[in-house]
């Protein structure tokens, strides 16, 4: 039995979880989720082996897990779609579990993140006949086929991926905040010079683009026009407002900023951020710089969130702001539009 899951609300995917187990019989469980999530499985121990994905390479665990495998055995996978890259560790110990146990289940807040090419690594888990590809590579190129109509179609476009997933996924409702805006930042001239300085001697020192970025990206995110017009927008907000940005030390700042200024609001990393319990609590999140990694951290906590909390993204003038404010638009993008999809062909069917 193989089935996936998607919805924001952590409740339906347990409801789900909790469905797959008892349609499949299965007379033991392997649940495998983010380490940051692992406390909501904790009354699944009874039930299911738990363990984080983090966990999964470690002796001894590894070797229960093979002792487990079996026609018998369930394989549920929480929010696996995080983990896009075939050539992780994580990708090869779930294909070896994957194969050889009789259900297995994802259960997530997306179909995919990074790009719409990685749809195909969770779903690989399942059975790589839905897509219609044998292996990653193949799917990646995004070579045309035959659409319903007789058409030929992209194998990214949407609406052919959808139409795939919709024989094993159900779901039920949005993945991403409705509400978003943009709060565009105008650096002022100071800061657009400082700015050309420490680019020009990024470029002289480092020949790794990632290191560059990052580097660059953390100067221009700490502009003190930044932090002026993030705070005169959280004032703002009514209610209470959770400020995220990549590093520890720039919340540590950003959230001085703000208790002076008397705002309701709580300043911390996409890191910490995903490990609180009460971001139900929050009426808006804003996004004081778009994430420069692990963008998934960003999902986990509009999941988290209630679903008429307000998101902002605060986008500055500098290029380095818009080369990762766009990398990020087009995966929420993506996997916007292959939801919307999936969502109309459920309906449909």
């Amino acid at each position: 039995m193989i089935a996936a899951h998607l919805s924001p609300d952590a409740g339906s995917r347990r409801r789900a979880v909790e469905g797959f187990l008892a349609a499949s019989g299965a007379r033991q469980a392997i649940y495998v989720c983010p380490e940051a999530s692992a406390w909501r499985a904790e009354d699944l121990r009874d039930r299911a082996l738990v363990v984080p994905f983090e966990r999964m390479d470690d002796r001894d665990t590894w070797l229960t897990l093979n002792a487990m495998v079996g026609p018998g055995t369930a394989l549920l996978m929480e929010c696996v779609s995080r983990y896009p890259k075939i050539t992780s560790t994580k990708f090869v110990n779930l294909q070896r579990l994957s194969k050889q146990v009789g259900h297995r289940m994802t259960a997530d807040i997306v179909p995919f993140t990074l790009g719409i090419e990685y749809v195909y690594t969770p779903y690989s888990y399942l059975d790589r006949a839905i897509l219609g590809f044998a292996h990653w590579y193949a799917f990646r190129e995004g070579n045309l086929e035959e659409g319903l109509d007789g058409d030929p179609v992209s194998s990214h476009d949407p609406a052919a991926i959808a139409r795939k997933l919709a024989t094993v996924t159900t779901c039920d409702g949005a993945t991403i905040l409705r509400d978003r805006s943009v709060l565009a930042v105008k650096s002022d001239d100071g800061e657009q010079v400082g700015y050309a300085a420490k680019k020009a001697a990024l470029f002289a020192e480092h020949t790794n683009p990632l290191k560059i970025v990052t580097r660059l990206a953390d100067h221009a995110h700490a502009f003190r026009s930044r932090t002026a017009a993030i705070v005169a927008h959280v004032r703002g907000l009514p209610g209470r407002s959770l400020v995220l940005t990549n590093l520890g030390s720039y919340a540590d700042r950003l959230g001085k900023a703000l208790a002076k200024a008397g705002a309701a609001a709580v300043a911390t990393s996409f890191a910490l951020a995903v490990e609180r319990r009460d971001l139900g609590e929050f009426d808006h999140v804003v996004y004081a710089e778009a994430p420069i990694v692990k963008s998934y951290l960003a999902l986990d906590v509009e999941a988290g969130m209630r679903r008429d909390s307000t998101a902002t993204l605060v986008r500055g003038d500098t290029r380095v702001d818009a080369l990762l404010h766009d990398r990020w638009g087009r995966e929420t993008g993506a996997i916007d539009a292959v939801t919307t999809a999936l969502l109309e062909a459920r309906h449909g069917a």
